[in-house]
């Protein structure tokens, strides 16, 4: 029980600090303190929100991103064969160990060393 309690007080303490970074932000700089304090409060090294493009549904550009201790410059990538397109598709996609591996055609974790993912947030309609 006691484990329990504590990973509770641990979420609880995870989101009140999501929450207190962005409560008083807008733009750019929500979506910047979001990433961190997500990233931060569940362990990730590197962490991103990201929106399917406008003019290339084939590609997510990145709206925040998160590098181990700072907000890094966005980029776009293919999301076919990745984690994210999971995602898309509605479903769950956390991987607690060997993401590379499952998702073999996503060279950007393989380059980046990303050993576990998640995605818990649903798709915004």
């Amino acid at each position: 029980i006691r484990t329990d309690i504590t990973k509770n007080k641990e979420k609880e303490l995870a989101l009140r600090a999501i929450l207190e970074g962005t409560s008083q932000v807008t733009g750019d700089l929500f979506f910047e303190q979001a990433v961190k304090g997500l990233s931060q409060s569940t362990g990730m090294r590197i962490g991103f929100i990201a929106q399917i493009n406008k003019s290339d549904h084939t590609l997510l550009d990145t709206l925040s991103f998160w590098d181990t201790d700072h907000i890094s410059d966005n980029f776009s990538y293919p999301f076919a064969n990745t984690p994210c397109e999971k995602v898309q598709q509605n479903e769950k996609a956390i991987y607690t160990e060997n993401v590379a591996g499952i998702f073999s055609k996503d060279l950007w974790l393989k380059e980046n060393d990303i050993v576990r993912v998640g995605f818990p947030a649903p798709r915004a309609r």
